[in-house]
């Protein structure tokens, strides 16, 4: 899966430094990402609650919005 807003992703860790649970969140967000295969999008959003406008080629979560290439 692409992720559209990976920058701004890195760029929200290099602003909180300090902030490890969010710098950890982003680095579980971004593996999960990458190593899920969600078939439906039911399957995503039951991994995923924080999606929102789930639909066949993109989803928006509470944090950027991430497309399938």
């Amino acid at each position: 899966m692409e992720i559209v807003g990976r920058k701004l992703l890195e760029k929200l860790k290099r602003k909180n430094r300090g902030n490890k649970a969010l710098n950890n969140a982003i680095d579980d967000l971004l593996v999960e990402l990458e190593t899920k295969n969600w078939k439906t999008q039911r399957e995503l959003i039951n991994d995923r609650p924080d999606a929102d406008n789930v639909h066949s080629e993109a989803f928006i979560s509470s944090i950027s919005i991430f497309t399938e290439p």
